[in-house]
């Protein structure tokens, strides 16, 4: 049974992921699986298959994953979804709305200008929540709108919220990126009560929420616009990009000699029991193994900073979704995704993410 298990799992990695995931599922296989499960089973039976499927966990939650998925599933797997050449065409023909927040209305222009900059795999209109939700579904746009999924599962809730980017063919709903959001535990909350259990025609309370009342920490200028530089990138090659495959680690030599600046808000320390988010980490002590510049910054002057065009800035770009985390350095001036990486069941920053971090740079 076991051995039979394993050959399941081995072709199923085979049709179903990709290729450097391939590689690195047969690399472990029989290294972390295979061998000590022969081993264990041999000595101690009652031990063997505890051991085989917890080292499975170990292959499913080792690599390095992005907070952007580019590809045709709005609830991303392990693949991001292959797009349909004549459905991306289509898109490449639209032009985009962005639906802005009610929070950004002060600064519209200035939102106008800096998206225009990075987005150009389509022309890009802008509008209010309130203009979009009496607006008509045309086929000739696309739009980049908020959305949320709650997935309920053994008694525990797990809400990711996120920017969604989609258009209607043939009146069906067809997904091409999405770009992760870090909400408030309150957030987390309130979409939950306005959407869960609700009739079709009351959802649109949860949806308005997201425009209006509800709070994200990484709802700023400078990290949407490099999201979205990513994203339209990404589309005018063509390539996917998936929050649970991609692995990213570009350039990190630069960060031995710049420094790296670490938002106020990472620091917070979320309880999982209470989801009380006003403790704060040691920051000293997660960072006591960089050897290299850093420097805490708060929210607003980091937000001023990435929009300095003068201004070089390496960021840490945190990302607490429901149960998992991403950590992700981001270079600020030119929007590009230097290091990725994921972890499941995380909810703020810790000393192992840094040493990771710090093994990714001296590779390079």
């Amino acid at each position: 049974m076991l051995c039979m298990t394993i050959i399941f799992m081995w072709i199923f990695c085979f049709y179903n992921d990709s290729k450097a995931r391939k590689l690195d599922f047969c690399i472990k296989l029989p290294i972390f699986v295979l061998i000590p499960s022969i081993i264990m089973y041999n000595s101690f039976k009652s031990l063997a298959i505890p051991l085989f499927f917890g080292a499975l966990l170990f292959i499913a939650f080792t690599p390095c994953y992005s907070q952007i998925n580019v590809g045709s599933l709005e609830f991303p797997s392990f693949k991001p979804g292959e797009f349909d050449k004549g459905d991306l065409a289509k898109f490449k023909e639209t032009t985009t709305v962005f639906v802005y927040r009610d929070s950004d209305k002060a600064d519209l222009n200035l939102w106008k200008k800096e998206l225009g900059k990075v987005w150009d795999v389509t022309d890009l209109e802008f509008m209010s929540y309130s203009q979009y939700a009496s607006a008509k579904i045309e086929g000739d746009h696309s739009y980049m709108t908020m959305g949320g999924i709650i997935k309920v599962s053994n008694n525990s809730t797990f809400t990711h919220i996120y920017l969604n980017l989609w258009m209607a063919i043939k009146g069906k709903k067809k997904t091409f990126a999405r770009i992760e959001l870090s909400p408030e535990f309150k957030t987390y909350n309130e979409f939950y009560d306005k959407l869960m259990w609700k009739k079709d025609e009351e959802k649109e309370a949860a949806t308005k929420y997201l425009y209006s009342e509800a709070k994200f920490f990484n709802w700023y200028l400078g990290y949407i616009r490099n999201a979205m530089h990513e994203v339209s990138s990404l589309l005018k090659a063509e390539k996917y990009r998936g929050l649970f495959i991609h692995k990213e680690v570009k350039n990190l030599e630069l960060l031995k000699k710049d420094t790296l600046f670490i938002p106020d808000y990472a620091l917070i320390e979320y309880n999982k029991w209470n989801g009380k988010e006003d403790e704060r980490i040691d920051i000293v002590k997660v960072m006591k193994k960089y050897p290299y510049p850093y420097k805490v910054i708060e929210d607003d002057a980091l937000k001023t900073r990435l929009l300095d065009s003068t201004k070089t800035t390496y960021y840490l770009s945190y990302i607490k979704s429901s149960a998992d985390k991403f950590v992700n350095i981001v270079e600020g001036k030119t929007g590009t995704f230097m290091y990725c990486k994921y972890v499941a069941m995380s909810y703020y920053l810790k000393e192992k993410d840094i040493e990771t971090l710090i093994k990714a740079m001296k590779t390079k």
